[in-house]
């Protein structure tokens, strides 16, 4: 699960990361450096990658049928609903991957300085004089040595964008997969509090003075619409659903 964060490091490595300026009288970058986070990196990534092939695993093997015939995949001969569940945990993982790699090209394309930048960075600059106010200061050295580029890469929240995508896309496999007749209220439960879930992960980074609140919204906005746009292919909503994994050479789906 970690493979899907190593463009990350690759992508900050061999590009630049756009240097903006800042104002001094700029309270969006003031707030102090912040401590632990709510939600922890180590734990987050992890969490969210195991829960959602847990559940599509669970599924689709209680939808499993008796007299499920065997698919040739790669020279393996498997159940159908293992073929099921690897052709569903291969889209969810491309489209993890089409996340992190938007979001990390934006982070640095847009250089946005974090709510602690000014404590942090300690530029070179006094911004306590008045003719400091008021403007737009692009030339300038950050004097803290313990001043990382990662305050520069605040837009979008990396968090909110994983963080919806995992959501919102087990949230969809859900109501598409776990038809049976009592699991209505159970679906709208479930679901609910998936998508509640990815928005406390965001709005906890704004709180812990991560990012600013419209880093959490491009976020959203991010990992939410690649979550629409890969289960859209998967499941083709516009037709009545029937779901037909792709036919994979010499075998025959069953019926």
């Amino acid at each position: 699960m970690y493979f899907f964060g190593l463009p990350t490091p690759i992508i900050r490595s061999t590009t630049t990361i756009f240097k903006r300026g800042f104002f001094c009288n700029d309270e969006d970058i003031m707030h102090p450096v912040p401590g632990h986070s709510t939600v922890e990196n180590k734990y987050f990534h992890p969490a969210g990658c195991l829960l959602n092939i847990s559940v599509i695993l669970l599924v689709e093997y209680m939808r499993r049928q008796k007299n499920d015939e065997k698919i040739n995949l790669w020279r393996f001969k498997l159940p159908a609903w293992v073929y099921k569940a690897y052709y569903i945990l291969l889209s969810f993982a491309f489209g993890q991957l089409c996340t992190i790699l938007l979001t990390t090209v934006l982070k640095g394309s847009v250089g946005r300085l974090r709510p602690f930048f000014l404590i942090e960075c300690a530029p070179n600059i006094n911004c306590s004089l008045p003719e400091n106010q008021h403007v737009y200061h692009v030339n300038y050295e950050c004097t803290n040595k313990k001043f990382k580029q990662n305050t520069r890469l605040s837009f979008p929240s990396g968090h909110s964008s994983f963080a919806m995508y995992c959501a919102l896309f087990l949230a969809i496999y859900i109501q598409k997969r776990m038809n049976w007749n009592f699991s209505n209220l159970l679906k709208g439960t479930i679901e609910f509090f998936l998508i509640l879930l990815a928005l406390y992960v965001g709005i906890s980074r704004v709180s812990d003075y991560k990012h600013h609140w419209s880093d959490v919204v491009g976020g959203f906005v991010i990992g939410g619409s690649l979550a629409i746009a890969v289960s859209v292919n998967l499941y083709c909503p516009f037709a009545p659903f029937k779901y037909i994994p792709p036919r994979p050479l010499n075998s025959v789906l069953p019926q």
